[in-house]
């Protein structure tokens, strides 16, 4: 059997940080496939409250239409 080679201190060093590195850049990917996971939650909680109140809309104009007919909403003044 051959003699084992020794690396050098600064070779050891260099593979260290190296490792180091790789270490901190998976970390942070995890971090950003959490917070993205995060992100798309919301915005699917907000795509839900935003079609609720494109209904809500719908019924209220739909109630006005048929008590006033076909016409536009001025909320300044609060005429029709």
């Amino acid at each position: 059997m051959e003699n084992p080679i020794m690396f050098t201190e600064q070779e050891l060093e260099d593979l260290k940080d190296l490792h180091s590195q790789y270490q901190t850049i998976i970390y942070q990917w995890g971090q950003l496939q959490i917070e993205l996971r995060l992100l798309k939650d919301k915005e699917l909680e907000i795509e839900s409250n935003y079609n609720s109140l494109r209904m809500k809309e719908r019924a209220i104009m739909d109630s006005l239409n048929s008590k006033y007919g076909e016409g536009t909403l001025n909320l300044d003044s609060g005429t029709f």
